[in-house]
Parts: C-alpha cells; sequence; structure tokens
C-alpha cells in the first residue's frame, strides 16, 4: 500500500464516532439498560462494544499502513 492518505478515512471515522456521541448524550438510564434486537446484549453492552471497535480503528488509522490491521490482512 503505497498511495495511503489518512484525510478521508480520518474525516469519516472522527463523523462516525461524533454522531455516536450525540446519540449517547441523549439516552437515559433506563434506555442504557434497555434490551437491544441482540437478545443477550442491552444498550449498554452494544456501546461499550462499540467503544472497543473505535479505539481498534483509532490505532489501525493512527499506525495505517504499518497498523495491526495491516498486518493482520497481508498476504
Amino acid at each position: 500500500m503505497t498511495d495511503w492518505a489518512p484525510g478521508p478515512a480520518l474525516a469519516a471515522y472522527h463523523s462516525g464516532v461524533t454522531v455516536i456521541c450525540e446519540l449517547a448524550a441523549q439516552f437515559t438510564d433506563e434506555a442504557w439498560a434497555a434490551q437491544t434486537t441482540c437478545p443477550e446484549w442491552r444498550a449498554a453492552d452494544l456501546a461499550g462494544h462499540l467503544r472497543c471497535v473505535a479505539d481498534d480503528y483509532h490505532e489501525y488509522l493512527d499506525d495505517a499502513p504499518l497498523s495491526r490491521l495491516a498486518r493482520l490482512m497481508a498476504l
């Protein structure tokens, strides 16, 4: 990967995180405890999972193209 540029990817990542934070700010305690379409997960569980995924992508974007993801996807 020789022509990788962070601009569009970082902008999309930042926009996604911003929208999720805005939505999460609207949740009440009751909403965080609500069941989701994933039967074994409550809203807070899904938010925690999403937080972990966002953190992983942050790492991948910071280190791209030498990230752990790039190494995992290497042929």
